[in-house]
C-alpha cells in the first residue's frame, strides 16, 4: 500500500465516523425539537427546464411563499414546502389546523400563473431534525435509484420527500410515469409514493 492510497482510505473512515457522530447528535439532541424551517425551495432538477421557465417558477414559489407567510403568523410559522413545476404547485408539509389545508389551497389558486394546485399538507407535530435527516438521505437514494437507467429521462422529475413519502414531479409520458413510480418503491425505506405529473404524449 502506497502513502496515497492510505490517506484515501484514512478519509473515507473519517467521513463515516463523521456521519454517524452527526446522525448520533440528531438523534440525540433532536428527537424532540421541531424543524423551525417556514418555506424552501426544494427545485434541484433544473436541467429539463429553459432558463426562462426555472424563473418563472422561481418567482412563482417566491411569490407564493411571501403571500402565505403574510396571511397570518400561523401560516408564517407553518413547516411547508412549496414546489412550483411550469406553473403546477405542490404544497407539502405541516400546518397546525385543519382549516389551514383548505385555505392555502385556496390562496395558492388565486395566483397569477397558478395552473393547478396539489395539495398534501398536513395537520401534524413538525418534523424531527432526525426525520428531516431521512427524508434527504431518502431522496437521494431515490435519484440515484430513478438515475441508473440512461435511457429513462430522471433529470426531468423533481424528487421531494416528507416522513417517508415521496412525491414525484414533472413532465413525462405516462410510461415513465408507471416506470418512475415502479423504482421509487423499490427503494428500502420508502412508505408511498405520490404523483404529480403532467402527462405528455
Amino acid at each position: 500500500m502506497n502513502y496515497s492510497d492510505f490517506n484515501v482510505k484514512n478519509i473515507s473512515a473519517s467521513l463515516k465516523i463523521s456521519t454517524w457522530i452527526l446522525l448520533a447528535v440528531v438523534y440525540i439532541t433532536g428527537s424532540s425539537c421541531a424543524m423551525f424551517k417556514k418555506t424552501e425551495n426544494i427545485n434541484l432538477d433544473n436541467e429539463a427546464r429553459t432558463t426562462d421557465e426555472l424563473i418563472d417558477d422561481s418567482q412563482l414559489e417566491k411569490t407564493i411563499e411571501d403571500l402565505l407567510k403574510n396571511t397570518s403568523e400561523q401560516f408564517d410559522k407553518a413547516n411547508i414546502n412549496i414546489v412550483v413545476n411550469h406553473g403546477w404547485v405542490l404544497l407539502v408539509g405541516e400546518v397546525q389546523e385543519d382549516t389551514m389545508i383548505e385555505q392555502a389551497k385556496q390562496i395558492v389558486a388565486q395566483v397569477g400563473g397558478v395552473i393547478e394546485v396539489h395539495n398534501h399538507l398536513k395537520t401534524d407535530d413538525n418534523r424531527t431534525l432526525l426525520e428531516s435527516a431521512h427524508d434527504n438521505w431518502l431522496k437521494l437514494k431515490v435519484r440515484n435509484h430513478l438515475g441508473i437507467d440512461p435511457q429513462f429521462p430522471s433529470q426531468k422529475i423533481m424528487v421531494l420527500t416528507e416522513k417517508g413519502v415521496v412525491y414525484l414531479m414533472g413532465q413525462i409520458s405516462l410510461a415513465h410515469v408507471n416506470q418512475a413510480v415502479l423504482e421509487a418503491k423499490e427503494v428500502k425505506g420508502v412508505q408511498d409514493v405520490v404523483t404529480v405529473f403532467e402527462v405528455i404524449e
